[in-house]
């Protein structure tokens, strides 16, 4: 029997390690009878996996099913000896209902994920990749968000259609996700012959601080070297959550809460062992997001260090963007051409009315 299946995500899941593994194995993946399509990878090696396979955007921009490329790919699958067609991209997740509606035996691979560390991570992407200069809102109550929808297409497509694994250190298959997934898609065997690689690093707290803070810039043409050089970056504080401790214990149980429908509902007894991990769990020790100068030294002298040429870059940009003072740049920049002169003269002017632009142009 051949079988299709989806890895859906959903996000914050680590689904880029896991599509950049698969495009790294292909071959191997194939020689066990299991079709990937390959598809881009950016310098991060980031992708959205394979969802151009299958869909194609619309006259408005939307991603829609694409009945031709569908047919050319199913071709394709049935011609050779693969005995599974493998597709993943967490773009899936919200489309569920549009591919089961043109594939009717199509299964999805979904990863749970805990809602609260959820809610973290997707702010750091938000740093990381889409500008957000806002400290984290610690006030706001964890959403079920995605685990709703898991509830909405379990009863609506049947249970039957998905392998729900648990995304949790302690309860991966083989200790790691890689693994992990590997087995679920009953390609175990290959768990020794490939590499676990590290993609999309969240960012240690002095490099979410320096990245929060840089982004007030327009510094668009640079971010994806900077996101590079900052996933690398090896800060003190790298366990932590903003969240105060006691808010933290709320939202705790809010997660819990939302996992325990999940379970009900669903009927997944496995969800109780999952909600046991959590509770073992040492809460991360809370960090206030405050800029502190001393982060912005720290992450400025990395850069000045390993990434000279982006660090001028970016201290160009700060420098020629009038209207932004603060003891923070003052400690980003310190650096720049390792003039200390420049460095005091800014220091001096902080303290006085004239703009740092006025000041910049007067050295060049």
């Amino acid at each position: 029997m051949k079988r299709i299946i989806f890895h859906v995500g959903p996000p914050k899941t680590g689904s880029s390690a896991i599509q950049n593994c698969l495009a790294e194995n292909a071959k191997q993946l194939r020689t066990h009878g299991i079709l990937y399509p390959l598809h881009n990878r950016d310098s991060n090696f980031v992708s959205s996996g394979n969802m151009d396979s299958v869909f194609s955007k619309n006259s408005e921009g939307e991603w829609t099913f694409n009945q031709l490329k569908w047919q050319e790919l199913e071709a394709r699958f049935r011609r050779s000896t693969c005995h599974t067609l493998l597709l993943s991209s967490e773009f899936f997740f919200s489309k569920m209902e549009e591919i089961t509606e043109h594939i009717s035996h199509a299964h999805f691979i979904a990863y749970i994920r805990d809602p609260l560390a959820t809610r973290e991570s997707e702010y750091n992407q938000g740093v990381k990749r889409h500008g957000q200069t806002a400290a984290f809102n610690h006030l706001a109550v964890v959403s079920p968000g995605r685990l709703e929808t898991l509830i909405d297409s379990w009863h609506k497509f049947g249970g039957h259609r998905f392998s729900l694994r648990m995304y949790h250190d302690t309860l991966f298959e083989g200790g790691n996700l890689i693994t992990d997934f590997l087995v679920t898609i009953g390609a175990g065997n290959l768990t020794e012959k490939v590499k676990n690689k590290l993609i999309n690093r969240s960012y240690s707290f002095e490099a979410l601080e320096a990245k929060r803070f840089l982004n007030q810039y327009d510094i668009k043409g640079l971010n994806s070297e900077l996101d590079l050089a900052l996933q690398a970056y090896d800060g003190d504080i790298t366990q932590y959550s903003l969240y105060p401790p006691k808010i933290y214990n709320q939202r705790r149980q809010e997660s819990i809460e939302h996992l325990l429908r999940l379970r009900d509902t669903c009927k997944l007894p496995f969800i109780t062992e999952f909600i046991k991990a959590l509770k073992k769990d040492s809460p991360p020790l809370y960090f206030e997001q405050t800029s502190v100068p001393q982060y912005m030294e720290d992450v400025g002298r990395y850069l000045s260090d390993k990434y000279p040429k982006l660090y001028f870059e970016i201290c160009h940009h700060i420098l020629t963007e009038p209207g932004i003072e603060s003891e923070a740049i003052v400690s980003f920049i310190k650096y720049y051409n390792g003039n200390e002169d420049k460095y005091k003269k800014l220091r001096d002017i902080l303290d006085k009315p004239e703009s740092l632009l006025v000041w910049f142009r007067s050295f060049f």
